[in-house]
């Protein structure tokens, strides 16, 4: 287990079961991103956008992972968020699977995204952004000193 990214995970599900709080006919907070901040009415309400870009990266990392590996995403998140009070025992039971693979597959998980946020880092993770970055280099004009 990496220590560093089982902390964010925690983070990030305390941080989305408080925002599963849709109600009728209501979308829940969690997948529109923002706060009703209260005024005086309800016309005078405003929508702020959450500070909390820790939890949204790790978010779109949770995204990610169910995209890429869709078993461990599902593990992730009911380790993680859905299942967060229950013991390892009662969470394997849930996804099937024996408390020694459940540990393996958390490990698996943390790794990924352990990568994916390295990779997020350093400017990887979307698609063609590199080709992007190179097609604007490639355009900037050349400046060429001389030496006096």
């Amino acid at each position: 287990m990496i220590p560093y990214v089982h902390d964010r995970l925690g983070k990030w599900g305390e941080w989305s079961m408080a925002r599963a709080d849709g109600g009728a006919c209501y979308m829940a907070a969690q997948l529109r991103y923002e706060e009703h901040v209260g005024g005086a009415s309800s016309f005078e309400a405003a929508s702020v956008i959450l500070a909390n870009s820790p939890a949204l990266e790790m978010e779109m990392g949770v995204a990610r992972l169910r995209q890429a590996e869709p078993l461990l995403g599902e593990l992730v998140i009911s380790f993680y968020r859905d299942d967060a009070g229950c013991k390892a025992e009662g969470i394997a039971d849930v996804n099937r699977c024996s408390v020694r693979t459940l540990w393996y597959r958390i490990d698996k998980a943390h790794v990924w995204l352990l990568d994916w946020l390295n990779g997020r880092a350093i400017g990887e993770d979307e698609t063609g952004v590199r080709a992007v970055w190179n097609e604007w280099v490639a355009k900037q004009p050349r400046v060429v000193g001389r030496a006096a």
